[in-house]
């Protein structure tokens, strides 16, 4: 298992769990077992006249600081009109710097914020979106980026943390806190055609069910205990 991600995760669990300790670590075996995700792709991809992006997190002050909302809402502020009036934007989050987001977004008519939605409808919401925003600063296996697979949208991720195997033709990357790359990257989604866009979302499904689907994921699991059991 060679993948960045995996890396990223045995990396971090040998210098915060090991403390580093190289004969520690050399008396261990590392196996990494991804989340799954159940595969749930809309009824059509279609992408209408306005490409709505949904992004979701808390919004205190230790939840501003990891998913980078404000390099966020910072990129779309660099967008030229007519680019930023192709979007429709969707924020869910609660906390006590919502307010403070809000008024960020004063100036933009196409920016909503939602404090609360239930589980199924943010699987709803994920169904009826086309671009998931996850501006992470740092970020482990995030259940929102798989379900975002997994609903068939485009993702659009920092590429940091337990993101970095998430996207393969199915979206775009860009390095944590740069804020002109995201806006670059709006800006070129902006510029797709209907055909391109959907295109991309099928790709995410695709991926999804190579890497996260539960057979997979199974299957994994299956290996990891003939190993450990010497079966």
């Amino acid at each position: 298992l060679e993948s960045q991600r995996i890396c990223f995760i045995i990396d971090f669990i040998k210098k915060y769990y090991f403390s580093g300790n190289i004969i520690d670590i050399s008396n261990h075996a590392f196996f990494v077992l991804p989340n799954c995700v159940k595969i749930d792709p809309p009824e059509d991809f279609e992408v209408n006249d306005k490409i709505k992006i949904f992004i979701l997190g808390r919004m205190d002050y230790q939840g501003i600081n990891q998913k980078g909302f404000t390099d966020f809402i910072y990129a779309l502020k660099l967008l030229n009109k007519n680019v930023l009036n192709k979007y429709d934007i969707t924020f869910v989050g609660k906390g006590n710097m919502r307010q403070y987001l809000m008024r960020l977004c004063d100036d933009m008519k196409n920016v909503h914020f939602i404090e609360q939605l239930s589980h199924q409808e943010i699987a709803d919401r994920l169904k009826d979106s086309d671009v998931i925003i996850l501006p992470s600063r740092y970020e482990g296996a995030s259940m929102f980026a798989l379900e975002a697979l997994s609903t068939g949208n485009i993702c659009v991720f920092s590429k940091t943390g337990g993101l970095i195997d998430m996207i393969e033709g199915n979206g775009f990357f860009f390095p944590p806190q740069n804020i002109e790359a995201l806006a670059n990257i709006l800006t070129r989604i902006s510029s797709l055609n209907s055909k391109e866009l959907s295109l991309i979302k099928k790709n995410s499904v695709h991926l999804c069910k190579n890497k996260f689907s539960p057979e997979i994921i199974a299957n994994k699991f299956n290996n990891i205990l003939k190993i450990v059991t010497g079966k």
